[in-house]
């Protein structure tokens, strides 16, 4: 999984609310083992075929958080890692949009606590 710095305009570090906002306190919550992960929404990654073809893959921007938990739960915290890619800029969206995100986000969490994808 892909941690970088995410700037918000000039300044650093005040990118990626919705990460800090709602995916960190679930994470923290739920998938404590998670939470050393800086950018667990991070679109960046790199799966073993062999691996993915056993997640499933979920659609939406629940996608990050999804593939983080289920892939925790498939092969635990040992076989994840993530890698420094430097600084990453992202278009920023309006609060309508970010809470759109954080909606599908909390729905993909509250799936995987359905599913029993708690803490091993």
């Amino acid at each position: 999984k892909a941690m970088y710095d995410r700037p918000l305009g000039d300044s650093a570090g005040q990118g990626g609310r919705v990460t800090e906002l709602v995916a960190r306190p679930l994470l923290n919550l739920h998938w404590p083992q998670l939470a050393g992960f800086v950018q667990p929404l991070g679109g960046e990654y790199a799966v073993r075929r062999s691996l993915l073809e056993r997640l499933p893959f979920p659609v939406g921007y629940g996608v990050e958080l999804g593939l983080l938990v289920d892939a925790l739960h498939t092969v635990g915290l040992d076989a994840l890692g993530q890698v420094d890619v430097g600084v990453r800029r992202h278009r920023h969206q309006d609060g309508q949009a970010l809470g759109r995100m954080a909606a599908a986000i909390y729905r993909t969490a509250q799936l995987r606590l359905s599913r029993g994808h708690l803490v091993r």
